[in-house]
C-alpha cells in the first residue's frame, strides 16, 4: 500500500457505513499480523541461518506496515468520533426537558376521589359514570 492509497482509503472513511468501518478495520488487522508475522519470520531466519532477506522486500514489507497503521489509526479516530457524535446526541435527548402531561380538573378530581373514597364508594361512582357515558350522557364536568 502506498502513501497515496493511504490518504485516499483515509479520505473515504467519514463516508463508509459504521459495518464497512468495521470490515476495513478487521481486514487491515489482519494484513498488520500478516506483516508482522512475515517480517517475524525474516528476523528468525537471520538469527538461525544468516541468510537476510532481499533488503527491498524488508523495506517495502516496513513501509507497508506502517501504511497500514496509520489506516488502523485513522479507522480508529473515526469510529471514536461518532461514537463522541452518539453521546453527544444522546446527551443532548436525555437533558432536554419532557413536556410535563396537561393535568385536567377532571383528572385532579378523579385522583383526589381515588384517595379520599373508600375503593367500593369510588368503584360505585367510577361505574356510574361509565354507565351514563356509555349511554349518552355528557361525560363532562360543567361549572357553575
Amino acid at each position: 500500500m502506498t502513501s497515496s492509497q493511504t490518504k485516499d482509503t483515509i479520505g473515504l472513511l467519514p463516508e463508509m457505513s459504521h459495518e464497512d468501518l468495521m470490515r476495513l478495520k478487521s481486514a487491515n488487522i489482519g494484513d498488520i499480523c500478516s506483516i508482522k508475522d512475515q517480517l517475524r519470520q525474516a528476523r528468525v531466519k537471520v538469527y538461525t541461518t544468516g541468510q537476510y532477506a532481499d533488503p527491498r522486500w524488508y523495506a517495502n514489507a516496513e513501509a507497508a506496515l506502517k501504511h497500514k497503521g496509520r489506516l488502523d489509526q485513522a479507522i480508529a479516530l473515526e469510529l471514536s468520533a461518532r461514537r463522541s457524535q452518539r453521546a453527544l446526541q444522546n446527551e443532548l435527548k436525555l437533558s432536554t426537558p419532557k413536556p410535563r402531561p396537561v393535568r385536567t380538573l377532571t383528572g385532579i378530581f378523579m385522583e383526589i376521589c381515588q384517595e379520599e373514597l373508600a375503593e367500593t364508594v369510588f368503584e360505585e361512582l367510577k361505574a356510574k359514570a361509565r354507565a351514563r357515558l356509555d349511554n349518552g350522557g355528557v361525560a363532562q364536568w360543567e361549572s357553575a
